[in-house]
């Protein structure tokens, strides 16, 4: 019902928090230098009012980029933060942005977090860094003098799409049943792309860091974790007792419904993994505005709804 709700009120524009104004959101960065050989850069997207330098950020010879203000002035109060963790293993920087910054024409604080991609040999440890990256991005963002007395601590989400929707399930307390994550390209290195990209460089899941993949990375600071399409869900073990349970989202989604609009020269990029576009960019909008409808739903406190 409340789903509903808000598709309603995003077709009326009519979103507690959402700008009136058809103004780019603002966007400000944070680096942080590389803490055991990973660097992290986390994209600030953010409700503003009117000024800022007028830039893009997220595009490539792919994918749309996104407009956005560098410098735009913060609105009065505290701001609920969502922490976006998006893409596979070979995703481009960015490729939340889209995401990003629908959140902040909706009124919230989102931190997309970026790493360098990894190589073959890195990314088996993939699936446990991306959630020390999301508690790593919000220490810093809280400790950043830039945002201090600006986040509502009370209202602090993570989202997160394909491994990012892993990674955020695993911050939301979920388990990863570590034995089938490391067996899981054995029977068939072939079973798909990933496991395929793997064996062409010699390397297997088995070889992750067995010990860093079973523990904890729950962070108790997140009100919310949420996910859609996150890969390797079937091995999660996600908590049943009270408090705030990781969420899957959009379960009618795929992992390409959340990839951003394609260039007018992406799907002949793409070649034979024009799919990745979609039918069409009609049919990626639609399904990414009933995406953030899912979304909204699950962070929109009830009173608000």
């Amino acid at each position: 019902m409340r789903a509903a709700v808000i598709l309603m009120l995003l077709a009326l524009g009519a979103l507690p928090g959402r700008a009136t104004e058809t103004a780019p959101p603002g966007l400000a960065r944070i680096d942080l230098a590389a803490a055991e050989g990973r660097a992290l850069r986390i994209a600030l997207w953010h409700p503003a009012g009117p000024g800022g330098e007028e830039v893009t950020a997220g595009g490539t010879a792919l994918f749309r980029a996104e407009p956005a203000r560098r410098g735009a002035p913060l609105p009065a109060g505290p701001l609920p933060l969502v922490l976006v963790s998006h893409g596979g293993l070979r995703s481009a920087a960015g490729s939340g942005s889209w995401l990003a910054a629908a959140l902040a024409r909706e009124g919230f604080l989102a931190a997309e977090i970026n790493a360098p991609r990894p190589d073959p040999a890195a990314a088996v440890d993939e699936i446990w860094r991306r959630s020390a990256d999301i508690s790593r991005a919000l220490d810093a963002i809280l400790a950043h003098p830039d945002w201090t007395g600006r986040i509502d601590e009370g209202r602090i989400a993570v989202l997160g799409v394909a491994l990012g929707g892993t990674a955020a399930l695993m911050t939301g307390g979920a388990a990863l049943d570590v034995e089938a994550y490391l067996q899981h390209c054995a029977e068939d290195p072939a079973r798909d792309a990933d496991c395929a990209w793997l064996a062409a460089a010699g390397v297997a899941p088995q070889d992750a860091d067995a010990a860093a993949l079973a523990a904890s990375r729950h962070d108790p600071r997140l009100a919310a974790a949420l996910a859609v399409a996150p890969e390797h869900g079937h091995l999660l073990d996600l908590p049943q007792e009270a408090g705030p349970a990781p969420r899957i989202l959009s379960s009618w989604a795929s992992a390409r419904d959340a990839f951003p609009a394609c260039t007018p020269e992406g799907p002949a990029l793409l070649g034979a993994q024009a799919e990745l576009c979609g039918s069409s960019p009609e049919a990626r909008e639609a399904a990414q505005r009933r995406m953030l409808a899912d979304v909204l739903a699950a962070l929109v406190p009830a009173e608000e709804g």
